[in-house]
C-alpha cells in the first residue's frame, strides 16, 4: 500500500516536508515525531520527502505499464497530484531509488485528485475554485491524461 502525506504548515517547523510512504502493518511513520529524512528508532523514515518544497499531495494512482525495452516486464508508477506544487508527481515505484518526474508543473493550477480509468488512462482533476487557486473562467475540470505519453 503507498501512501502521501501533508507535512507540517508553518509554525515551528516551516513548511514542506510532505511524504510518500510505503504503508506496512505494524509500522509506525513517525509524523509528527520525525519528519523529512530524521530517523528514530521504531519510526519508518519515508520513502522519499519534499524537503523544504510543498507538495500539498492529492489524489493518487497506480499504474503499471510494460517495459519498452523488456515488454516482459512491467515498470510501476505512483501518480499524485500536488495542490500547491501544482503539478502532477509521477514517481517510479519499481526500484530501490526513488525517482520523481514532474509533469504540467503550473500549467492546470491546483490538481486535486489522480484516478486511473477503466480505459488506463489518467483523469486528473483541477481544483482552483477553492478560494486557493487562481481559476481561469472555465475552471474546474477533469483532464485525461495517457500515462504512456509522460
Amino acid at each position: 500500500m503507498y501512501q502521501t502525506e501533508h507535512g507540517p504548515s508553518g509554525g515551528q517547523y516551516g513548511i514542506g516536508r510532505d511524504e510518500f510512504n510505503f504503508i506496512e502493518i505494524g509500522k509506525n511513520y513517525g509524523w509528527p515525531i520525525i519528519l523529512g529524512d530524521q530517523t528514530k528508532t521504531g519510526l519508518e523514515t519515508p520513502f522519499l520527502n519534499s524537503g523544504s518544497d510543498t507538495w500539498a499531495p492529492g489524489g493518487m494512482a497506480y499504474v503499471s505499464l510494460p517495459d519498452k525495452d523488456f515488454p516482459q516486464l512491467n515498470n510501476g508508477h505512483v501518480y499524485f497530484g500536488g495542490l500547491r506544487g501544482q503539478t502532477l508527481y509521477r514517481l517510479s515505484v519499481d526500484g530501490e531509488y526513488p525517482d520523481l518526474k514532474e509533469h504540467f508543473k503550473g500549467q492546470f493550477g491546483r490538481i486535486r485528485d489522480v484516478i486511473l480509468g477503466p480505459d488506463n488512462m489518467l483523469y486528473i482533476t483541477t481544483s482552483n475554485r477553492d478560494g486557493r487557486g487562481s481559476p481561469s473562467p472555465d475552471d474546474d475540470k477533469i483532464i485525461r491524461i495517457n500515462p504512456e505519453k509522460l
